[in-house]
C-alpha cells in the first residue's frame, strides 16, 4: 500500500521471487490496457478463455449473495475474488498484492493470514475526499492492512517520518518492523532496492537463499507498460508515463535529467478530474521545451471519460509558468490526430506524455 511506487514495486517483488524459482501470482490495480493485467501468474496473462471461466464461477457466487442481502459487488471485488480463486487454483507460493485505494477498507485487505508480509510505499496526498485530509488520517488507512503478527517493511517517505509508521504499525500488532533507508539512484531504482528488501526479509523468515545476482537478473528483465516506457515513433522518442501527482512528477522528471541530460525535450499532458494541476505540472514545466494540453475523450454512454478540457488547464498551466519565470509554449490538442500532428512536426525529437 502507498502512494506511489505501488505498481512498479510489486512487479520488482514478483520478479525476484520467480528469478529464485518459486511459483508466483501478481495482482496490480489498476490495469492499463487488459483486465489480465490484475491477476498475472509467473509474470503471464492467463489466456481470455481461462479469465471469462473465472469470471462465470464468481459471479454464480455473486448471484446468490446479493438475492441473500440484497448489496450488489462492486467492479473492484469481482476482480479481488476472481484473482484470490486464480492463485488458489494455480497454488502459488507467493502472491504480491498490490491495493487499490486506501488499504484499511480496500478489497484486498479480505487477506487477514498471521503471515501476511506488507510494504508500505511512499505515502502522500491522494483521495482525500475518502482516506482523509491530513497525512496522519491517510497513513492510518494505508497502515490499516498491517495486522497482528505481520512483518512489514517501509519504504523511503516525503510526506511523513518512518518513524511515526513504525508507530502505526506496531500499535496495529505488527511482529517485526524495517525501515528502508534513502537511495540515491536512478529512477524506479529505489522500488527496485525496497523490493529486494522485502524479498531478503522473505528469504530469512522462510528458510531459503536469497542470491543478489539472482535477484539482480530477475529486475533487469522486470518492466511495467507506461512507466517511463520509450518506444520510437517516426524517428523521435517517446517517454510514455503515468506520472499525474506531484510525488510522481519529480520522479519523472528527474528520470529525464538522468537519461537524457541536457536534451530539450517536448511534454502533452493530460489530467484526470480532481488532479493538483498546478503542483503537479510545475516540476517538467521548468525543464521542457513546450507543453500541450491534451484533451481527449473515450469510451461512450456511461462509460465515457475525458481529461479535463484546455480551457481549464492552460489557464492553471500559465499561472505556473509565470510564477515560476519560464516562457509561456502551451497549445491545446483535441484529437488524436491533432496530437500525432504536433509531434511530428516540433523540433523537439524527444517528447513526454504523460
Amino acid at each position: 500500500a502507498g502512494r506511489t511506487g505501488n505498481g512498479s514495486t510489486c512487479t520488482y517483488i514478483d520478479a525476484v521471487l520467480r528469478a529464485h524459482g518459486f511459483n508466483t501470482g501478481l495482482c496490480l490495480s489498476p490495469h492499463v490496457k487488459d483486465v489480465r493485467e490484475r491477476f498475472q501468474v509467473n509474470g503471464q496473462l492467463i489466456s481470455e478463455h481461462r479469465c471469462i471461466a473465472l469470471a462465470e464461477e464468481v459471479l454464480s457466487v455473486v448471484r446468490e449473495l446479493n438475492t441473500a442481502s440484497g448489496e450488489l459487488a462492486s467492479y473492484c471485488e469481482l476482480l479481488r475474488a476472481m484473482t484470490f480463486l486464480l492463485f488458489t487454483q494455480e497454488r502459488v507460493d507467493y502472491a504480491v498484492i498490490e491495493t487499490g485505494m486506501g488499504g484499511l477498507y480496500d478489497s484486498s485487505n479480505v487477506v487477514n493470514r498471521a503471515d501476511k508480509f506488507c510494504v508500505i510505499t511512499k505515502l502522500g496526498f491522494d483521495h482525500m475526499r475518502a482516506l482523509g485530509n491530513t497525512i496522519e488520517e491517510i497513513a492510518a488507512q494505508k497502515l490499516g492492512i498491517v495486522q497482528v503478527g505481520n512483518e512489514v517493511v517501509i519504504g523511503v517517505q516525503e510526506e511523513i517520518e518512518q518513524a511515526r509508521l513504525v508507530q502505526l504499525a506496531e500499535k496495529a500488532g505488527a511482529r517485526a518492523v524495517w525501515c528502508v533507508d534513502l537511495v540515491l539512484a536512478p529512477f524506479l531504482r529505489e522500488n527496485a532496492h525496497l523490493a529486494e528488501r522485502v524479498c531478503q526479509r522473505l528469504a530469512i523468515r522462510d528458510g531459503w537463499e536469497y542470491i543478489p545476482q539472482t535477484a539482480e537478473q530477475g529486475l533487469v528483465v522486470a518492466s511495467l507498460p507506461l512507466r517511463f516506457q520509450k518506444i520510437l515513433w517516426r524517428g523521435k522518442t517517446l517517454i510514455l508515463d503515468v506520472a499525474h501527482n506531484p510525488q510522481k512528477m519529480r520522479g519523472l522528471v528527474e528520470a529525464m535529467r538522468t537519461q537524457f541530460p541536457g536534451r530539450a525535450y517536448a511534454v502533452g499532458l493530460a489530467f484526470n478530474p480532481g488532479t493538483e494541476i498546478e503542483a503537479t505540472a510545475e516540476p517538467i514545466l521548468r525543464d521542457c521545451a513546450r507543453v500541450a494540453s491534451i484533451d481527449v475523450v473515450v469510451g461512450e454512454g456511461a462509460y465515457r471519460f475525458r481529461f479535463v478540457s484546455p480551457q481549464d488547464v492552460i489557464p492553471q498551466l500559465s499561472h505556473t509558468q509565470r510564477a515560476s519565470g519560464t516562457h509561456e509554449n502551451i497549445v491545446a490538442l483535441e484529437t488524436w490526430e491533432a496530437l500525432a500532428d504536433w509531434m511530428e512536426h516540433i523540433p523537439e525529437q524527444t517528447i513526454v506524455l504523460t
